[in-house]
């Protein structure tokens, strides 16, 4: 209605929102307590009628001015349709006219407004608690007039609503169709760069077990604990496997650095799960602890509100019209306004601002943790591939761990060193025992002291050479040749020393680059896949811009559901699906539940109220048109028509007014 939000007061201490009000009327009440005083009735969409009386009298609210609360209720919005009955226009869901009859129908629970043609001096209304209100026979027809105007424009704002809703679906379809084709090309381009990854990471696979093969071949990664690793330092970058601790490790910084099993990645996982599940459980108790509070509030308040209704004191203070009380009251109620909206900004401070600030979402919160836990689910998803790498590659260990043939490679490893243990006592043994015979042999003695004074002449020998070559290397360091000599053999070694550095800061270079190179590969196809996922459709809505296609992994046919319940009347739904009769018709039914509404067939022919159309207009029940029905060629009545001279003999025979009979071949209406 016009009047949106805004509040009016219809005596002290009752004010009524403008979007409930459906009509006021001026009255004089007829006889008893009151008689002759002027009163107002006011009617309500979805609540029961208050009447208005200049004087206090029981079942009336007290007023002082009927005619000022009339007039402020007009230039609110309600507009008066015939002299001191005033309308909500934007109110109507439905106008019915007739020659005798026009009836109004309110949105909400408010009963039809009939105002019929009579032989009355001035508006007058039928009976104290109904209805109906009889017109000047001068006033109907002004009335008429009007009524029609209103009618032809709630028909236009029908069918500008269908015409929307036509626009709309053309357009979801389109954007369906649209959809359809880029899902269809994301996806290609997805399972292309699936198959790509899928293709690098069997090639780096492959690569990896045919490294790991030849590390197992030559005993380089396999150790029975920590004690055996080979130096950190001179490793860096190599993993290593501990037998004794069952455990990976890598060197880096110059020690065996040990990698995290399944175990203790899980372990550490499951307590940051359990932290999360408890911040869960704390927040869903606070969040019941607070509604329990306000509910207790809100209870308290309630029943402080009932004892000051109930209160005598209350109601003499109301019923004097206290001004000291109404005053209060309004500031109470100013300042309670003016409190609610507080410091909101200018586009918030109302509902109607707030509703469509939130999409008028009546589940904002809901809207809110289902997109939160969207992004968890990313999260999860992430988190879940993290640990489907992790596993693959325990399990790729755990796989050459018992494959037979590691096994096998070890177990010869292991055997050849026990030989080469064996063989090595015998040797010794066999030596300590040649040792023993030699020592105990008088001739091995005398070979002894002959090898011992040959030793010592070599001695002898030995140290003047020394001095001979210390000399001449003297002679050499002197000699300015041989420092130029030296010289160049140091130029040479530097250069070596510096083209091996340049040669590994090229290696790094590569590798670092080769490390890029697939960090912007991965970047790439998380980025192609983030694209993809956003063209899908999300679940609170889409815009579709092409076809969209409805059915059933088998083919069979599935039905479009559609309903609202932002009103607590509003509970039916209504499906468009389609239907097979037999195999020359095939329909595309509506429906409301399990009620058929229409069904249209492909042979353009429309059933009203049934499932099987056997004619271009096929009704299963009455019709009514309220204008002219144009019949472009024969009538053909089926069930035939009552035979009468004139309208008191169709009378008689049971016609009813403004139903058809015939008088001889003539078709006739009976009009009175």
């Amino acid at each position: 209605m016009a009047f949106g939000l805004n509040f009016f007061t219809l005596a002290p201490g009752l004010r009524v929102a403008g979007d409930s009000l459906a009509y006021a009327y001026k009255f004089t009440k007829k006889g008893g307590q009151g008689d002759g005083k002027e009163g107002l009735e006011v009617g309500l969409t979805d609540d029961p009628t208050i009447k208005l009386l200049e004087e206090a009298v029981s079942g009336y609210e007290q007023v002082s001015d009927r005619d000022a609360v009339y007039t402020t209720l007009v230039s609110g919005g309600l507009t008066e349709i015939v002299p001191g009955f005033a309308l909500g226009i934007d109110s109507l869901s439905s106008i019915d006219i007739s020659t005798s009859a026009i009836k109004f129908a309110v949105a909400g629970a408010q009963p039809l407004l009939q105002f019929r043609s009579n032989n009355v001096q001035e508006v007058t209304k039928v009976g104290d608690s109904g209805f109906t209100w009889d017109l000047p026979p001068a006033t109907f027809p002004t009335l008429k007039t009007t009524a029609e105007t209103y009618q032809s424009d709630l028909k236009t704002k029908v069918e500008a609503m269908i015409a929307e809703r036509i626009a709309a679906d053309d357009t979801l379809t389109l954007a369906v169709a649209a959809q359809s084709t880029a899902d269809v090309a994301a996806r290609a381009a997805i399972q292309a760069d699936v198959n790509q990854n899928e293709a690098d990471a069997d090639a780096a696979i492959a690569a990896e077990t045919a490294r790991v093969d030849a590390l197992i071949a030559t005993g380089m990664w396999l150790y029975p604990d920590q004690a055996a690793f080979p130096a950190a330092g001179s490793n860096h970058g190599r993993v290593v496997h501990s037998h004794a601790d069952g455990a990976m490790y890598y060197a880096h910084g110059g020690t065996w650095n040990k990698i995290e099993s399944e175990a203790e990645a899980t372990a550490a996982r499951l307590v940051i799960q359990n932290d999360v599940d408890a911040n869960e459980t704390a927040s869903d108790a606070a969040i019941a602890a607070e509604a329990t509070t306000r509910a207790s509030a809100d209870t308290a308040l309630s029943g402080r509100l009932d004892t000051l209704e109930a209160d005598p004191t209350t109601a003499a203070a109301l019923a004097a019209g206290d001004a000291a009380t109404l005053s209060s009251a309004n500031t109470y109620t100013d300042t309670a306004v003016s409190n609610v909206i507080g410091s909101a900004p200018g586009v918030l401070d109302t509902l109607g601002e707030i509703a469509d600030a939130i999409n008028d979402d009546a589940n904002v919160y809901t809207t809110l943790v289902s997109q939160i836990n969207a992004v968890q689910t990313d999260v999860d998803g992430n988190e879940t591939d993290s640990d489907a790498a992790e596993a693959a590659l325990s399990a790729r260990i755990t796989t050459l761990e018992a494959d037979p043939t590691t096994a096998t490679a070890v177990a010869a490893v292991q055997a050849d060193v026990d030989a080469n243990e064996v063989a090595s006592d015998a040797a010794e043994s066999a030596l300590s025992g040649r040792l023993d015979t030699l020592e105990a042999d008088p001739t091995t003695a005398t070979a002894v002291a002959a090898v011992q004074s040959d030793v010592n002449q070599n001695e002898t020998d030995a140290d003047a050479a020394d001095a001979a070559l210390s000399g001449r290397l003297d002679v050499l360091e002197a000699d300015p040749t041989t420092a130029t000599a030296v010289a160049a053999v140091q130029a040479d070694v530097d250069s070596i020393e510096a083209a091996a550095s340049t040669a590994r800061t090229n290696l790094q270079t590569a590798l670092q680059t080769a490390i890029d190179a697939v960090q912007a590969d991965v970047d790439t196809n998380e980025a192609d896949a983030d694209t993809a996922l956003a063209l899908k459709a999300a679940l609170t809505g889409a815009i579709f811009s092409g076809d969209l296609t409805l059915k059933k992994s088998d083919g069979s046919a599935v039905a479009l559901r559609l309903s609202r319940t932002d009103s607590p009347d509003m509970n039916t739904e209504f499906k468009v699906q389609p239907s097979y009769v037999d195999i020359n018709k095939e329909c595309l039914v509506v429906m409301a539940g399990s009620d058929v509404i229409a069904s249209f067939d492909e042979r353009q022919r429309v059933a009203i109220n049934t499932t099987d159309p056997d004619h271009n207009l096929d009704v299963g029940g009455d019709g009514k048109f309220s204008t002219n029905l144009t019949v472009g060629a024969n009538l053909n009545l089926s069930g035939g028509l009552t035979d009468a001279a004139n309208d008191g003999a169709a009378a008689t025979a049971g016609v009813a007014v403004n139903q058809l009979y015939r008088n001889g071949s003539v078709v006739m209406i009976r009009v009175s």
